[in-house]
């Protein structure tokens, strides 16, 4: 009896063993179809791969021999697949642990990691699809490395990013030509070190970014000739206080300079909690402003910038207010118990 209870117990063993056995530490390197295939039948109960998963042959057509894969701990790269339709074998993944390339692909129709949940490499890089319509990532919530879709000009909306909630480096969406909207990015709250969008070329407004989205490092946006509306809720507060550089250029009317978004932003019904019953002119100013009084001044004048901070003290509000030291930004304007928004422009 013992020694049939010893062998059951080794089965139970081998069986579990074998039910969660991770493999390949140094890499799994495929190139050509019948590893794919034979990929369940060689390595039973193989699910986490150690290292990386390279695909790299111009005969793969697909991957599905690869769905019991529940994680890399690696890299995973698709080159040189030129035949390579989908990647559905790749669907039950749910976490990687290095760099993501799936780039310069000719025939991949879809992009399908449909429970990825975590990226923790240093790039994630979607680019030079042509055949690829929409990007699923429904499960994707969060990428610690680089972010970037370029050159996608099949796809025109990101609604497959619709739970990826942070970035823990450069966000970067451009070179889409046909890419509508943003507006998939609702549940992203905190992108850590830069956010870039350029050279979308149909792109009109960045409203899909949401007004609790929390943007570190430098924010980039430029070379959108569509793009006119910039004054979301997240950009407005981005420009109050920016944590880096911010490129705002050659986009349409209402996004074309930092001044102009500023102003926008000032205008906004969801911004503008600045009520008056003056008005500062030009503004935007240059080398100086005046004020147009109506009831309830103060002969005194305080000019502040977006933190508070005095920066002007003037004692009559009927002269003209030399704003020559400014720097090119937004300032607010107090008078008795009036405020008013107005920028520098330069």
């Amino acid at each position: 009896m013992p020694s049939k209870i010893l062998l059951l117990t080794s089965c139970l063993l081998a069986t579990f063993t074998l039910s969660s056995q991770s493999c390949f530490p140094n890499g799994l390197f495929l190139s050509v179809q019948s590893q794919v295939d034979q990929f369940a039948s060689q390595n039973p109960g193989c699910k986490i791969i150690e290292g990386g998963l390279n695909v790299n042959s111009a005969d793969i057509t697909h991957l599905d021999g690869l769905s019991q894969l529940t994680a890399v701990k690696g890299d995973v790269y698709l080159t040189n697949c030129d035949s390579i339709r989908n990647i559905n074998g790749l669907q039950n993944i749910t976490e990687i642990g290095g760099a993501i390339r799936l780039q310069g692909l000719p025939s991949l129709t879809s992009i399908n990691f449909s429970k990825l949940e975590k990226s923790t490499g240093d790039y994630f890089y979607i680019s030079n699809n042509p055949l690829v319509t929409s990007i699923q990532l429904q499960a994707l919530d969060s990428v610690f490395g680089i972010f970037q879709i370029w050159s996608m000009d099949t796809i025109t909306d990101l609604n497959g990013l619709n739970k990826l909630s942070y970035a823990g480096k450069d966000f970067a969406i451009f070179k889409n030509r046909n890419l509508l909207n943003i507006n998939g990015l609702v549940a992203l709250t905190h992108i850590a070190d830069g956010l870039r969008l350029y050279e979308n070329t149909v792109l009109q407004d960045v409203s899909g970014l949401p007004a609790t989205l929390k943007i570190d490092g430098p924010m980039v946006i430029n070379d959108n000739p569509q793009l006119a509306i910039c004054n979301t809720g997240a950009i407005c507060a981005y420009l109050k206080n920016p944590s880096s550089f911010v490129v705002i250029s050659n986009n349409d009317d209402g996004c074309k300079s930092i001044p102009e978004v500023e102003m926008a932003c000032i205008s906004s019904t969801e911004n503008n909690d600045y009520k008056s019953t003056i008005q500062v002119y030009p503004n935007p100013a240059n080398d100086f402003i005046k004020i147009d009084h109506h009831a309830g001044y103060s002969p005194k004048v305080n000019i502040k910038d977006i933190s508070g901070r005095i920066l002007i003290h003037q004692a009559s509000s009927h002269e003209a207010i030399n704003t020559q030291h400014l720097a090119a930004g937004m300032y607010i304007l107090e008078s008795g118990t009036n405020k008013m928004k107005f920028v520098i422009a330069r």
